[in-house]
């Protein structure tokens, strides 16, 4: 015995249709959101406001700080010209507006988040991918669903 199902034209429009609307703005930005979050406990962190001051879009997620490329590459820019007090202990440091590549890499401090690093993306996505993945599913499905999100 067998199942025969049709669907009419009308029925495949509005399917299109509600499957269209489900990969608009708010649910890219949802899922930049999202990806904020899961990459939050691998940003370096010292005062937080690299991962605070995240800006989440429907095309993009931003981390705008000044200092945010070299965080995330890890590797040290310079010259980097030590300031120094009248004792000659090292106070600061001053860098020229035109910086290059030292082949030196950051030393993260793990005081304030265990997992700070370089490429914070890849390694929560190598870690959390299935996760992240679940809650855009859920997300979608609860859209379709009339859930509305």
């Amino acid at each position: 015995m067998s199942v025969i199902c049709k669907v009419n034209e009308a029925d495949l429009g509005r399917i299109a249709a509600k499957i269209s609307s489900l990969f608009g703005d708010p649910t890219r930005l949802y899922i930049h959101q999202r990806l904020a979050a899961y990459l939050d406990p691998y940003i370096p962190k010292e005062t937080g406001t690299l991962a605070q001051t995240n800006r989440a879009t429907p095309k993009y997620l931003e981390y705008s700080q000044p200092y945010a490329h070299y965080q995330y590459t890890g590797i040290v820019y310079g010259p980097n010209i030590p300031i120094k007090d009248e004792a000659g202990n090292v106070v600061g440091w001053f860098s020229t507006p035109k910086k290059h590549p030292t082949g030196r890499f950051l030393t993260y401090s793990h005081e304030v988040n265990q997992n700070a690093g370089p490429l914070w993306d890849v390694r929560a996505m190598a870690e959390h991918s299935k996760d992240f993945a679940g809650d855009i599913q859920r997300y979608i499905a609860a859209r379709f669903n009339g859930g509305g999100v």
